[in-house]
């Protein structure tokens, strides 16, 4: 599910409300919202001029959510107030949407190669919100942690700028390689930091892949994939592995147009070092003849 349960949904709204107008009554930011049964049906002109000043407020001094938790001026429950904690640590930034997927859409945090998150829906998927023709699209709005998810606060803004094929492109391949070095943040720790997907060794191995996934990242990226090679065993097996079976496809190719089927190959980088009837056949003569190669030969069949 792209978007929280109805019971999820109550228990935002819930809380949510009651802490805007916690905040406004303490701060006195603007005239007519202490209530939070207010905040229920604002008008766009109060949502601007209104809502979002007291949700800045909030977002540029964060403490107020300890105070919140403290006084508990809603008479929340210990459980909800653990779901407040979280908001001590907003994510106000900007984002490009790049996708709508089954289970979240995908935000990229672009400035300075970022992160990618994986951001729910409230009361309707984002999908609903912005169309996938409109993709991808930079906004600017806040992300929070609710129930090991990641949530935007209910006000997402967009720019109306174009973006040009160059520019666009130039987005695409940043945020893979951050897809790729981070994975999709799904959640936040206690301290509010993104919970990366990947992590060490892993992390190294889907950067490899993406950089030799393309001809075009393997010439851009050539340097950053041998230089994650040469950190680990474990990594020079990944590259090589990759690269053989980067340069198999067009070997592949070849083989075909020629009409040679029925045998199994064993690729080292962009060679051919052994041909047999069966895998088999192919990897006792690579064990025999090219142990040193063993591990980072790829294998297939036409």
């Amino acid at each position: 599910m792209n978007r929280l349960t109805e019971k999820e949904i109550a228990q935002f709204y819930k809380i949510h409300f009651a802490l805007l107008s916690y905040i406004n009554r303490r701060r006195k930011i603007v005239a007519g919202y202490s209530d939070p049964e207010k905040y229920r049906d604002v008008s766009t002109e109060d949502l601007q001029k209104k809502i979002i000043p007291i949700r800045d407020y909030w977002v540029a001094r964060p403490e107020e959510v300890g105070e919140f938790i403290k006084e508990n001026p809603g008479n929340f429950s210990p459980a909800e107030l653990e779901l407040t904690r979280g908001w001590q640590f907003p994510l106000k930034d900007d984002f490009f949407v790049i996708k709508h997927l089954k289970d979240y859409t995908v935000f990229y945090q672009w400035e300075e190669r970022g992160k990618v998150f994986g951001v729910l829906g409230l009361f309707d998927p984002l999908s609903d919100i912005i169309p996938e023709y409109a993709l991808p699209l930079r906004v600017q709005t806040v992300l929070i942690p609710f129930n090991d998810k990641i949530v935007y606060d209910g006000v997402v803004s967009s720019y109306n700028i174009f973006l040009g094929p160059g520019y666009r492109q130039s987005l695409m391949a940043d945020y893979k390689q951050a897809e790729a070095q981070y994975g999709i943040i799904t959640s936040f720790d206690e301290a509010g930091k993104a919970v990366s997907e990947v992590s060490g060794s892993n992390a190294d191995e889907r950067l490899i892949k993406f950089y030799l996934s393309t001809q075009a990242n393997r010439n851009m990226y050539w340097d950053e994939a041998w230089e994650l090679a040469r950190k680990n065993a474990k990594n020079r097996i990944v590259y090589e592995q990759e690269l053989g079976k980067a340069n198999a496809r067009s070997i592949k190719k070849d083989l075909k147009a020629n009409d040679i089927k029925g045998f199994h190959y064993a690729v080292y980088r962009n060679m051919v070092v052994a041909v047999g009837k069966s895998q088999k056949e192919v990897e006792e003569f690579c064990r025999k003849n090219l142990p040193d190669k063993i591990n980072y030969l790829h294998y297939f069949k036409i």
